[in-house]
This record gives C-alpha cells, sequence and structure tokens, in this order.
C-alpha cells in the first residue's frame, strides 16, 4: 500500500534492449505515463538519459496538471536515479540475450 501523499502506479515494459533502453508504460488511463532510461556507453563511462512524459495530446493538460506535475517528478528525479539503474542493470543481466 502506498504510503501518505504517494500514489501506486503500475507500469509495463513496452520497449528493452540491453545496454540501450528501457521504456515503461502506466496502466493508469487518465496520465498515460511514460517512463524512458537510454545509456550509451563511452569508453569506460555510461550515460544514463531519463525521460518521464505524459502521452496526452490535450494542450491544456500540458499547460497545467502536465507542467505540475512535470515540476514535482523533476524534483523527486534524483531519489528515483538509483532505483531506476539498479532495477536497469538486473533487467540486463537477466535478458542479455532478450531483445524485444
Amino acid at each position: 500500500m502506498a504510503g501518505k501523499g504517494q500514489r501506486r502506479t503500475y507500469m509495463k515494459v513496452t520497449d528493452f534492449k540491453a545496454g540501450k533502453i528501457l521504456a515503461l508504460e502506466s496502466t493508469n488511463g487518465f496520465l498515460r505515463q511514460r517512463f524512458e532510461v537510454r545509456t550509451k556507453r563511452y569508453h569506460d563511462r555510461t550515460v544514463v538519459h531519463i525521460t518521464l512524459t505524459f502521452r496526452r495530446t490535450s494542450a491544456l493538460f500540458h499547460y497545467t496538471i502536465g507542467a505540475i506535475l512535470s515540476y514535482l517528478a523533476e524534483i523527486h528525479l534524483e531519489e528515483w536515479t538509483p532505483i531506476v539503474i539498479k532495477m536497469y542493470r538486473n533487467l540486463e543481466e537477466e535478458h542479455k540475450d532478450l531483445n524485444f
């Protein structure tokens, strides 16, 4: 159960290519979130790019609720990053030969 001020969101993996991309999309009909982690390897380093988007076409949504939600997500991104990187590495290890 989610704590006070928190919301539980169920997401499904929609794209995964080991060492390149992990994309999750929410099953929540209203927000329709897409959370994407892309990686690029440069010599001895890996650059991680994390994107959160709302798959809504309404300009009203993006300039009102969407803007507020994006701001809040940006604040919490630093907390999520270590968890997402760990999850990505675990998926990469489990599915080295799987690309869908």
